[in-house]
């Protein structure tokens, strides 16, 4: 599994997700639902789902472009 992880898709595949979502006759029903590496639908970790994390990323990075 850890190289699985580690070693998940070589940059000729990089947006193989993307351009499946985007381009397939499938995509006008994916519309708000999380895809996964290899073209697939997934479900988010439930920590990506936390408000609070959410809130405090999105100070986080607000504090990291206030200057730009």
């Amino acid at each position: 599994m850890i190289d699985f992880v580690l070693n998940t898709q070589d940059v000729q595949h990089g947006a193989l997700t993307q351009l499946w979502g985007g381009t397939s006759p499938e995509g006008k029903d994916l519309n708000g639902k999380y895809l996964i590496l290899f073209a697939r639908v997934g479900a988010p970790t439930a920590d990506t789902q936390d408000p609070q994390t959410g809130k405090e990323l999105w100070t986080l990075l607000e504090e990291q472009v206030k200057d730009l």
